[in-house]
């Protein structure tokens, strides 16, 4: 399932507007075209938890949707913050959306988790305020790794378990921003981002379910905002 975004009605990028639509695919690629976001917003998160998908606020409001498994739309009740480029992971029976951009205002700490009955809590903050963040899930933990601060990258690393509890864990061998982030069976791996000069990197760095750190081997290209996702034994970028 794909909603809101930019989008424009012609080919000009720079006349795209925040749209409400939604496109959900079946595993015979058939389209369907469920009931719209409840409010047009763009740079918004989205993550699974049970049989629904979510997606957050952004940075103009704090509406959070949810679709089920008959594309049919719900509002659970708002995040407390609007804000945009939150990092999202799963873990139990929760999804967490983690930090964010708040226009005209700082990045935001806060974390706010959803159960599978759509029931919101707000969890203990992240310990750096920061926006672009990675976040993906190994074994019974949720991470949460660097991001963008007040004015230059993080290379902060926050863990909750299946309990909600936070910790702080080693952090990244270099700040950066924009990085991405998906799992594997043993790992939840972080890839690229851009550092303190805005230099692209290839940095790989992993955490496995003991909460360990291990650095992988480089990317092949410096890069950043990478597309990814989780397919059994492999993360994908």
């Amino acid at each position: 399932i794909f909603g809101g975004g930019a989008a424009s009605t012609s080919d000009v990028s720079s006349t795209a507007r925040e749209t409400d639509i939604v496109n959900a695919y079946n595993k015979n690629l058939t389209r369907f075209i469920p009931t719209p976001l409840s409010v047009y917003r763009m740079s918004l998160s989205s993550g699974t938890i049970g049989n629904k998908v979510l997606f957050s606020c952004d940075g103009n409001n704090k509406t959070v949707d949810a679709y089920d498994a008959s594309l049919t739309r719900s509002k659970p009740e708002s995040m407390v913050y609007n804000r945009s480029r939150l990092g999202v992971a799963s873990i139990g029976d929760y999804l967490l959306f983690a930090g964010g951009y708040r226009s005209n205002s700082s990045n935001k700490t806060h974390v706010e988790s959803y159960n599978s009955s759509l029931t919101r809590s707000t969890e203990d903050p992240l310990s750096v305020g920061r926006s672009n963040l990675a976040g993906a899930s190994v074994g019974e933990y949720a991470i949460f790794a660097g991001g963008y601060g007040s004015n230059d990258p993080v290379n902060a690393v926050e863990a909750f378990n299946k309990y909600l509890t936070k910790s702080v864990l080693t952090s990244l061998s270099n700040r950066r921003s924009d990085l991405s982030g998906a799992s594997n069976d043993a790992y939840a791996v972080f890839v690229g981002g851009s550092d303190v000069n805005n230099d692209l990197l290839a940095d790989v760095e992993g955490f496995n379910q003991s909460l360990t750190k291990y650095t992988g081997q480089a990317i092949s290209r410096n890069t950043i905002n990478l597309g990814c996702g989780s397919l059994n034994d492999f993360a994908v970028f």
